[in-house]
């Protein structure tokens, strides 16, 4: 139900936003991803699977290196660092 939509995606928004602290930007982003674009219809698994590495990096080159927004780094582990190496 419609309802119950909304409910899931706002749960998702907030363990999202919530996550950024921990982890930054990057791993958050890819675990949730294909979970919203789930709940927006999506079901075509190669889409989901792809959207773990498409959707992370489009952001990532749009805020981060277009924008120069500076990212959120994660207290616990995050992946940009281990990426950077």
């Amino acid at each position: 139900s419609g309802t119950l939509d909304i409910l899931a995606l706002f749960v998702v928004a907030l363990i999202y936003q919530q996550s950024f602290r921990w982890f930054g930007y990057v791993l958050p982003t890819a675990i949730v991803a294909p979970v919203v674009m789930y709940l927006f219809g999506v079901r075509d698994w190669a889409g989901l699977a792809a959207s773990v590495v498409i959707c992370p990096l489009v952001f990532y080159i749009l805020f981060f290196v277009l924008l120069g927004v500076f990212p959120p780094y994660g207290e616990v582990f995050d992946l940009a660092d281990w990426l950077r190496g």
